[in-house]
Parts: C-alpha cells; structure tokens; sequence
C-alpha cells in the first residue's frame, strides 16, 4: 500500500517534471503531454484497485493520487493558450465529472447517501446558470466549459437513473464463500451488442429531430445546449460501458478508441453543415464557440473517455462490473 500511496506518486511527480521541461524545448512534448496524463491515472487506477484490499483506503489513497495528477495538470497546461491545453485539462474534469456521477449512481449506496449527490450535481447547475444576470449569454471561455461539464453531469444522472431503476449496479466480483450472496445477483452484464442496440435506437430519434423546425424555438441555444449535452452523455455512456461491461477486451478497446471521436467528428461535421447553410442561428453565442473550437472537438471526446476509462479501471481492477441484481430493494 504504501508503494502506491507514496511511491507511485513521487515517480509520477519526477516522470512530470522531465516530461515539462522536454516539452519547453520540444514543441511535440505538448502532445504526448495529455497521452502521459492519461497513461498515469490509468496506473493510479489500476494500482489502487488491484493491490488495496480496504475499500476505505483504497477510496483515499485513489482520491490523494488524482488529487495530484490534478494539481500537475493545473500547473502545467490550465494556463497554456492553445487547442491541447484546453482540451486536456477540461477533458480531466470532464472525467472526474463522469466517475463521480456513475459511481454516485450506480453504486450500492442507499438513497440517503445517494440523493445529496444528485442534488449537489443539480445545485451546482443551477448555480452556474444563475451566474450571468438576466441570463445574459456568457463569453468567458471557463465559464462556457463550466455549462458543458454541468450538462454533461445532467444528462449522464439520468441515463444511469434509468439503468438503476432497471436493476443495474456495480457490484464487486462474486465470492464463492457467500452463496447466498451469490445466488441474488443475475451474471447478466453489458456488453458491445447492448451500445449496439442502443446507437441503432437512438436513429429514428434523430431522423424526427432532423424535420422539426428547431428555429421555431424562442432561444436557439437550447438546440445548442442539448445537441453538445447529448454528445458528451454518449460518450461517457460509451466509456462506462467499455471499461465496466463484458465482452472481449480487444473489442471494447476498440469502441473506446472508435467512438468517441467518431462523435467529436460529427458534432465538427454538424456544425460546419449548418454554418454553410447560412441560416440565422450563426448569431448564436454557443454555436459560435462550437464552431470556433472545430476539430477540437475530436481531441476532446477522445481525451474525456480515455481520462474517464483510466478512472473506470480503479473499479474494474477491483472486480467490479456492471451487473444485474433479481432482488433489488434499493431502486
């Protein structure tokens, strides 16, 4: 415990500061900067789950570890202007977001533990929006990734809303020695062919929001607003699934590379479409910054689910997986 709780975060400090000082002088050292960031919550994770047997250590030592991780991220690239930067350090938090709300979620707490949780998610929402007097569009760009990740944070609450209702949580690896235990838990869990089903249903969805008359709305941000939220809840839905489901490993590493940024590059795609289109909602403050952000959005759907991936793995090497119960009484 102690290598993982001291020792793994001292060479991480010292593999930073090289990995800083190389980027200085080498202007590609900015690139694999996100990449080194990525390769070491996944380490953290994995240690922290694989070799800390005490849950309650195990959450502290986890926390402590990215905590640090955190404060280099801030230090080195929060205040660097540029693309990378940007979507390194909010794809982070983006993350972070995503593993608070899953866990808070999903996990096997009972409803007085988990209903503060949603509620500080809702609270912290509302307070971001209540920010700008008379809803006054915000131009700061940290304000603007601040209603993103508050979107994000909505929209995931209820899709793992609807996955407890049915049942689902994660739940550790079965012993053998409890079979009582054992024999309360259903061995059905996702896998590749349910983000399959999911994905082919969400197509009618989208073919009957392609012909309603969305100018007719009063505010177009709202359009805006869902379009980025839903992009964002898909990823992250792709992620959880990838890192908690079944399935052969190889084949959800390969929707986890895949996915994502198949969904950054429509969400550049629709926005180029629509600016071509010289439509009236080129006026709009959000579409404006998304248009603005352009094939960032690629690098930033790829970053926040291999960042939430990485913080998945402290569950999935601890033998957790998303599963299905037969007798719920917590729903």
């Amino acid at each position: 415990m102690l290598v993982v709780a001291v020792g793994l975060p001292i060479m991480i400090v010292l593999a930073d500061q090289l990995a800083i000082e190389a980027s200085k002088s080498i202007a590609a050292g900015r690139t694999v900067l996100p990449v080194l960031f990525v390769a070491q919550v996944g380490v953290l994770s994995a240690c922290a789950g694989r070799f800390i047997d005490n849950v309650f250590l195990r959450c502290v030592v986890f926390v402590w570890a990215i905590a640090l991780v955190d404060a280099l991220a801030l230090l080195t690239m929060f205040f660097r202007p540029g693309t990378v930067s940007q979507c390194m350090m909010f794809a982070l938090l983006s993350g972070q977001i995503g593993l608070l709300t899953i866990w808070g979620m999903m996990s096997r707490m009972t409803w007085p533990v988990r209903m503060p949780i949603f509620f500080v998610l809702i609270s912290s929402f509302v307070i971001i929006m209540l920010r700008a007097p008379g809803m006054t569009p915000w131009r700061n760009e940290s304000e603007i990734w601040a209603i993103i990740l508050a979107l994000q944070g909505g929209v995931v609450v209820g899709l793992c809303s609807i996955l407890r209702f049915r049942g689902y949580r994660i739940l550790p690896p079965i012993d053998d020695d409890h079979g009582a235990g054992a024999a309360d838990r259903e061995q059905f869990q996702f896998s590749i062919k349910h983000i399959i089903l999911w994905m082919t249903a969400a197509g009618p969805v989208l073919v009957l929001a392609k012909g309603i008359d969305w100018l007719l709305l009063e505010s177009l941000e709202l359009f805006w607003a869902v379009v980025l939220a839903l992009a964002m809840a898909l990823v992250s839905w792709v992620t959880m699934f990838s890192a908690l489901g079944s399935g052969h490993y190889r084949l959800r590493i390969l929707m986890l590379s895949s996915v994502p940024p198949m969904i950054g590059l429509l969400l550049t795609w629709v926005t180029s479409r629509w600016t071509m289109s010289g439509t009236s909602s080129n006026s709009s403050w959000l579409f404006i910054e998304l248009r603005q952000f352009g094939f960032g959005w690629v690098l930033w759907s790829a970053l926040a689910a291999w960042f939430l991936a990485a913080l998945l793995l402290v569950f999935r090497a601890a033998g957790y997986r998303i599963m299905r119960a037969r007798r719920m009484v917590d729903v």
